[in-house]
């Protein structure tokens, strides 16, 4: 093989490595960690190179991610599962390509809805495209925009109902059906996040200068801005277009616990929530 397919098998990997990281940092960590265990050693590295580099336009193929979460008794009992979806778009990315990852999807969840018509499926969908002047439609743009507000709500609804239970609150959120123009139920929502293939050679994360970033669900928000009488305009801002907020994918209004090394308190905390 070629040296030009060597390196392109090598940053390959190095996408396929961070993917399963920001997998399973986003709280997909037990079928991220297996995928991260098979490349764990410099040998198994080469290997995943050697066998990519005769096809290495298809080198990054990975299933989905299903959330750690999904078989709790409390998201069975709220009737609602999160997985992650990667693609890999090398040309432009239209909407007829867009409507192919969903019905890719739909296929993996079609026993699940038909048996749990109560059920609703939370799905992010990362797709990486080159870093290319319109690369995303205007199409696929507007039906982004429109995907991911409805993703936001609904999901919003069930952190609203998880908040209540956890705090015994005697008022509990109605989670009604969601239904389309036609009045068929939605049970499945996607938020699609678009990555440039290069941003993610490398884990920015990972990088000296950027402190530990944990993400809050509801429920530590809530006890965050209670125990400190806050509401969300108290709080520091991070934009929702940072590297570090795509990284973890965090929707607006989510809040990031931020832990910094200090020479006299060891550890310096804040707090920043994405606008």
């Amino acid at each position: 093989m070629s040296e030009d397919q060597r390196k392109s098998a090598q940053k390959w990997f190095k996408v396929y490595r961070t993917i399963c990281e920001m997998a399973r940092d986003r709280g997909y960590s037990e079928e991220a960690e297996q995928q991260l265990n098979l490349i764990k050693t410099k040998e198994q590295e080469n290997m995943w190179i050697q066998n990519s580099m005769s096809n290495v336009q298809n080198s990054l193929t990975i299933n989905s991610f299903s959330h750690d979460a999904n078989q709790t008794d409390e998201h069975k009992f709220l009737g609602m599962e999160q997985h992650l979806y990667v693609f890999h778009s090398q040309t432009k990315l239209t909407d007829d390509i867009l409507s192919s990852y969903d019905k890719t999807i739909q296929k993996y969840h079609e026993s699940s809805i038909k048996n749990n018509p109560q059920l609703n499926v939370f799905i992010n969908v990362v797709i990486l495209v080159p870093e290319e002047k319109d690369i995303v439609t205007k199409k696929v743009q507007d039906i982004i925009l429109i995907s991911n507000k409805y993703f936001k709500d609904r999901i919003e609804l069930f952190e609203k109902r998880q908040v209540e239970m956890n705090f015994n609150s005697k008022k509990q959120t109605d989670i009604k059906s969601e239904t389309d123009d036609k009045g068929d139920v939605i049970q499945i929502f996607y938020k699609y996040e678009i990555f440039f293939f290069d941003d993610l050679v490398i884990n920015i994360t990972k990088h000296q200068l950027v402190p530990k970033h944990v993400p809050l669900n509801a429920i530590e928000k809530k006890k965050l801005m209670d125990k400190y009488k806050i509401n969300d305009a108290q709080l520091p801002k991070i934009l929702s277009t940072d590297p570090i907020t795509k990284y973890f994918g965090l929707r607006t209004k989510q809040v990031f616990k931020i832990e910094r090394d200090s020479e006299t308190a060891g550890k310096y905390i804040t707090y920043r929530i994405v606008s």
